[in-house]
């Protein structure tokens, strides 16, 4: 099967333990915790099947039943019509129906239904947070993992949830212009018509419908409530975001520009993009300090402050927020939150300034020097990819660190928990873990008094959120997500060279 096609819907399971078929009924001893996972890739694209989503490492080592659910991306899932019937959410829908599956079918696979926990890293983030939110997925699991979730800028759609009408006429109706269905009587038969092939390669940002709405089965809330009054009070979350995520996305890729950037030009840019931001480009600018910047900032001072504020403002101020407010209010069972500092990016997924420096002693990178930690570079890590996509280690810690994080997500898979057992550590040989998570100590669950989380590296160590200041010049403060509505924008004067109504 290609990574693309509509003969998508399957499940692929890895399991440490098969009971005997001729056992009449399993024990409940003997079933393992079992992780899904749901693959990131914008709504647009991505498969269980890609190699970087390998789940034997965590599967074998982590004692647990591990899967991946396919589920429809694009037009094919997310397209609405305004026909009262086909409302989009067919990703949602799949999903549910994967986690039904499992409920029913998965302890003849060694996995226990009772202990179930869903991870999704970028849109498979998103995927985790819209279950969460859905009165139809309620029960289908008992844990969650959240890495990379987008709520804000470039992602604001995903933060909350559209409105049928909404996402019709940004996407739908572009679509149906596109291939020259925008005066059918029917438009669904119309498009019926149009080969897959087309429908998923149109060339235009607005013609890939990727946002789920509120279609009163499977999302009935604008966003995910922190407030207590959702379906996830007993739920334990563990939730996270790499430190420089946005250096990653075409926003600040094409290095050839950067040089002739100037503060002034800088600004422009601010305002191009101020549609993405919960506050004026003027407010920046009058925080400048908070980004190490001043009017005489050279372009790398500039590139560096811009990764910082988009990735606050797109992944690590809503992030804070709902682990604060969630914790607070009592709207999940306990929360664990991460910051991750060490990475190391799949050839699949990268730039040149998201990899380790290469030295005379490091030839494929050393990661004690600075670089971007960018947007999806701890899956290969968490899942022990490196050999299964020919990564060479880049110096005497990755192999261990990749060991860890293995051992901190199997350890929540099956308690809720990221801390390792240490007699489960020392009777397995796990001998390197055992003496970092003793080195480290114990990973804390999120308090709203004082709220931290681990800096996950090797030597890592737990640290204030530390983001309050930022956050809040962004318009996103730690109760950001009590707030029902946030308001548009607010027009910047700096920005009326635009014209228009800016």
């Amino acid at each position: 099967m290609p990574l693309s096609s509509d003969d998508c819907l399957f499940i692929n399971i890895w399991t440490p333990y098969l009971p005997s078929t001729g056992t009449k009924s399993l024990s409940k001893v003997a079933l393992k915790p079992v992780l899904v996972y749901l693959y990131g890739g914008a709504f647009q694209f991505g498969s269980g099947k890609d190699p970087n989503f390998d789940l034997t490492n965590i599967a074998s080592r982590g004692d647990v039943v591990a899967i991946t659910i396919n589920y429809r991306l694009g037009n094919a899932g997310m397209l609405v019509f305004k026909d009262g019937i086909h409302r989009g959410n067919y990703p949602i829908n799949d999903q549910i129906s994967g986690l039904k599956w499992v409920s029913e079918n998965i302890a003849a696979f060694g996995g226990d239904p009772n202990k179930v926990t869903i991870l999704g890293e970028s849109a498979g983030a998103m995927s985790v947070r819209y279950l969460m939110a859905s009165p139809e997925a309620k029960g289908l699991f008992h844990g969650v993992m959240l890495q990379s979730d987008g709520n804000e800028g470039i992602a604001a759609a995903a933060g909350r949830f559209w409105s049928i009408e909404q996402s019709y006429e940004y996407f739908t109706k572009n679509v149906l212009e596109l291939v020259g269905c925008a005066d059918a009587e029917d438009e669904l038969t119309c498009l019926r018509e149009v080969p897959g092939v087309i429908l998923s390669g149109l060339p235009e940002n607005r013609s890939i419908a990727n946002v789920a709405v509120i279609d009163g089965k499977y999302l009935t809330t604008p966003f995910l409530p922190v407030d207590g009054s959702g379906f996830a009070q007993d739920i334990p979350v563990l939730g996270g975001v790499v430190r420089d995520e946005i250096a990653i996305f075409d926003i600040l890729q094409n290095q050839i520009y950067w040089p002739a950037v100037t503060f002034e030009i800088w600004v422009g840019f601010l305002c191009l993009y101020q549609d993405f931001l919960r506050v004026s480009p003027a407010s920046i600018l009058n925080s400048l300090p908070l980004w190490n910047l001043t009017p005489q900032s050279n372009y790398t001072q500039l590139f560096n402050a811009t990764s910082k504020i988009l990735t606050d403002n797109v992944y690590v101020c809503t992030e804070q927020a709902r682990a604060y407010s969630g914790v607070k209010n009592g709207a999940f069972k306990r929360v664990y939150a991460f910051n991750a500092y060490r990475t190391y990016s799949a050839p699949t997924i990268t730039a040149p300034y998201c990899n380790a420096p290469v030295t005379a002693d490091h030839p494929f990178g050393d990661p004690s020097l600075e670089y971007y930690k960018c947007h999806a570079s701890t899956q290969t890590t968490m899942f022990g990819n490196y050999a299964r996509m020919g990564m060479p280690e880049r110096d005497e810690f990755d192999l261990p660190f990749s060991q860890l994080m293995v051992d901190y997500w199997a350890s929540f898979v099956r308690s809720g928990d990221p801390n390792p057992d240490h007699a489960w550590l020392a009777a397995r040989g796990f001998a390197s873990t055992l003496a970092e998570v003793k080195r480290v100590g114990v990973w804390s669950e999120v308090d709203a008094s004082s709220p931290e989380w681990m800096i996950l590296e090797w030597g890592g160590h737990m640290a204030p959120f530390g983001k309050e200041a930022e956050c809040k010049a962004l318009g996103q403060p730690l109760t950001y997500w009590e707030d029902p509505a946030p308001g548009p924008n607010p027009p910047s004067d700096i920005c009326s060279f635009l014209g228009g109504d800016q």
